[in-house]
């Protein structure tokens, strides 16, 4: 799909922005906007879906899980030690140029984020009678 836009067989695409970036940034294609909840910061002057769609936001995200039952001292300290290494500039400044971001969320704000995600694309489909084939 990529390619393809970048060629000029296709018009747009809905597509990941960590995937399309590097098209955007070496100038094969133009991005239109984003589809997150906010404008992306590496790209403010990027508007969002949203401003011309209300309430229409998406997006990929990248998450870390253990097996269920795992302690919670174990999941604190590995939640610890990956948001000390996400603070790193060296760290967010490569995140930047890949075009991402990392968001910490602790993990009981993560667990809390995925069930409302859950229920909001469970909605989305059901409202929508949305079958798998």
């Amino acid at each position: 799909m990529l390619t393809d836009l970048a060629g000029g067989q296709i018009d747009a695409a809905l597509n990941s922005y960590l995937a399309t970036y590097p098209l955007v940034k070496n100038g094969s294609v133009k991005m239109l906007a984003v589809a997150s909840a906010e404008r992306f910061t590496p790209i403010p002057q990027t508007p969002t879906v949203a401003e011309a769609v209300p309430d229409f936001v998406t997006g990929s995200w990248q998450g870390l899980f253990a097996p269920a039952g795992t302690p919670a001292r174990v999941v604190d300290k590995i939640h610890a030690d990956v948001a000390r290494v996400l603070a790193l500039p060296e760290v967010h400044q490569r995140l930047a140029d890949l075009g991402s971001e990392a968001v910490d969320k602790t993990p009981a704000q993560f667990s809390t984020w995925m069930q409302e995600q859950a229920d909001y694309w469970g909605k989305v489909v059901t409202d929508n009678n949305i079958q798998l084939m």
